[in-house]
């Protein structure tokens, strides 16, 4: 019987050894876990940042800004050139609210365009027209600015549309594109007709 509590009491002891070593080696390794996450989300901030840094210059803007600052004659117009450069495309004109703007109803909603219409001529713009896009149903929005335009209010109002920078070429609509500058086309996800 001596024997069996010797058993007894060296089995309890092993048993809350082993216990306290899983739970010492859990909470080392959700740890290294947390440390290993933070290291990760930094680097991946950082890379970011970089990527971010290098794409605010074009190739030809970096050899324009290189190109004036190498002058030695002209040092103030220089630097005046390269801060021109630098923030081309960094500052954004004020939205242009005479360019002319096409609105496409790109759903089966009937008066989805006159509607936006209504809406972008609200913003100020004053020369905007109605069609219907051909290419089927379109369920996001999207708006194609031209070339060095501002749309950042039609964007704001038109929300969750995508956008891109173009000449329209390659949309397909039942009326006149000519000289248009700004193409909306409305999706099912922009409805303001039907409430839905």
């Amino acid at each position: 019987m001596a024997k069996k509590k010797k058993r007894s009491r060296a089995y309890v002891f092993l048993s809350y050894f082993l216990r306290a070593i899983v739970l010492i080696l859990g909470v080392v390794i959700i740890g290294l876990t947390v440390v290993l996450i933070k290291q990760v989300h930094s680097a991946k901030a950082a890379e970011k940042d970089n990527v971010s840094d290098e794409a605010m210059l074009s190739d030809t803007q970096t050899d324009d800004l290189l190109t004036a600052q190498g002058s030695e004659d002209t040092t103030e117009a220089a630097s005046t050139e390269a801060e021109d450069v630098l923030f081309e495309n960094t500052v954004a004109a004020e939205p242009d609210h005479s360019v002319p703007v096409l609105v496409m109803n790109g759903t089966e909603v009937a008066g989805l365009a006159a509607a936006w219409k209504t809406k972008i001529e609200a913003l100020g713009y004053t020369n905007v027209s109605t069609g219907n896009y051909t290419d089927g149903g379109v369920t996001t929005s999207k708006v194609v600015i031209g070339e060095g335009l501002n749309a950042d209010d039609i964007m704001s109002a038109v929300s969750g549309a995508t956008s891109e920078v173009g000449d329209g070429a390659n949309i397909n609509t039942d009326v006149e594109k000519d000289g248009i500058k700004i193409f909306v086309i409305i999706g099912t996800y922009n409805d303001i007709v039907s409430g839905q």
